[in-house]
């Protein structure tokens, strides 16, 4: 039975009645409600994704259920302008929508807050950028967002983090701006940019059962989801990173980046999309810091290149990942419009010398040339062969 379920009391009758499924997970804090449709707040529920855990307790073992209504965006979908460092433990987070392996309609998505090319902006200050049209605000710009600023002449581009925003002025931080008037800076723009989404900092955490991506276009919008804490658990997440051409040319992009964390387990999850172009050396789950005991069940890696150097599983160093990296049951599909024919192996980057990757016979690889180095095939001297890339046994 969903626990504390009568802490949904201020929840309209109609929407606290769909929580009564039993198949919702158990949880000893409060849950708190994400609809995108949510007029305002006596509704019982948040319209995004930063309020709902805004009112998570630390360490109580809180709730946030992402609720879907329907097909549209409207309907289904949080939006995020700025990246979620998540330092609460203990969270469960439940996607209330069919249990589709990519694009729940539960969805959190990135998106675009921009001045556009105006010439209107100045920078009086070291650390401000004013808007003589006041329309910062309106905009959508907020605090914590981090910005990234072209002007013609260039002087004061750069990647900067918002601290303080009225309608007519930007303050950020560590900013070493050139004092200009309108005239002089020309036609510049704001924009914001997200170099990841959410940063998983904290232990003990659960995620089920909806869509996340980084849809925007700037190159700096390269990531979705890290992990650098120990202990979570994910199960039929579809992360995509780099959800744009453009990111996607970028040799650091990733849909997953786990660093420096212990006993994180990916249950039925699918990382990427093969609707997006990755025309560089990436990969979709990248590695680094030392990482122990990662377990991938019945998970699905999909991209889309035709690009040399292109992986799946992308070490960083050769330290990594220590022990065994396990693959259990997993796909590693890359398609492309010319015949699938293959690109690199699927594990590359920097091979590691204090673990390897351990690949289960029943994985198979579409569109690599094979498995790639510092791998163990349990149980089998498998290696990848033939034309469809398909893992085969002595």
């Amino acid at each position: 039975m969903l626990n504390n379920f009568n802490k949904a009391a201020g929840l309209p009758p109609s929407l606290r009645n769909s929580f009564t499924d039993p198949g919702l997970p158990a949880i000893r804090g409060e849950w708190h409600f994400v609809d995108p449709n949510a007029v305002n707040r006596t509704s019982g529920a948040f319209t995004n994704l930063y309020d709902a855990y805004a009112a998570c307790v630390d360490e109580r073992g809180d709730g946030i259920a992402l609720i879907s209504s329907g097909n549209s965006t409207a309907e289904t979908t949080s939006y995020m302008t700025y990246p979620l460092d998540w330092t609460k433990e203990g969270i469960t987070v439940f996607g209330v929508c069919a249990p589709t392996r990519m694009y729940q309609r539960a969805r959190i998505a990135s998106k675009d807050i921009t001045s556009g090319a105006i010439t209107t902006l100045a920078f009086p200050t070291a650390t401000t950028i004013t808007d003589s049209a006041g329309a910062w605000v309106t905009a959508g710009f907020v605090v914590g967002q981090t910005i990234d600023v072209t002007t013609t002449d260039t002087t004061n581009d750069g990647q900067y983090t918002i601290t303080a925003v009225t309608a007519t002025t930007i303050t950020c931080s560590a900013a070493t701006f050139t004092i200009q008037t309108a005239a002089t800076a020309g036609s510049s723009t704001v924009i914001n940019y997200l170099a990841y989404m959410i940063d998983l900092q904290a232990s003990n955490c659960a995620f089920y059962n909806f869509s996340i991506g980084n849809w925007k276009s700037n190159a700096l919008d390269i990531g979705c989801f890290k992990v650098t804490a120990s202990r979570n658990y994910f199960n039929n997440v579809h992360f995509v990173g780099a959800g744009h051409a453009t990111p996607g040319a970028v040799a650091t992009a990733y849909d997953v980046q786990l660093n420096a964390c212990e006993e994180v387990t990916f249950d039925g999850c699918t990382f990427g999309t093969d609707s997006v172009l990755k025309a560089a050396a990436n990969g979709e789950v990248i590695v680094d810091g030392t990482c122990w005991r990662i377990r991938f069940n019945d998970c699905d890696f999909v991209s889309y290149s035709e690009t040399a150097g292109k992986v799946a599983v992308k070490s960083v160093d050769n330290t990594s990942f220590s022990g065994l990296m396990a693959f259990r049951s997993c796909q590693f599909l890359n398609w492309n419009p010319n015949g699938i024919s293959a690109i690199d192996d699927v594990f590359g980057g920097t091979a590691s010398t204090s673990g390897q990757y351990s690949v289960t016979p029943d994985c198979t690889c579409v569109g690599y040339t094979g498995w790639g180095g510092s791998v163990f095939v349990a149980g089998s001297a498998a290696a990848a062969s033939g034309a469809g890339q398909i893992a085969t046994e002595e």
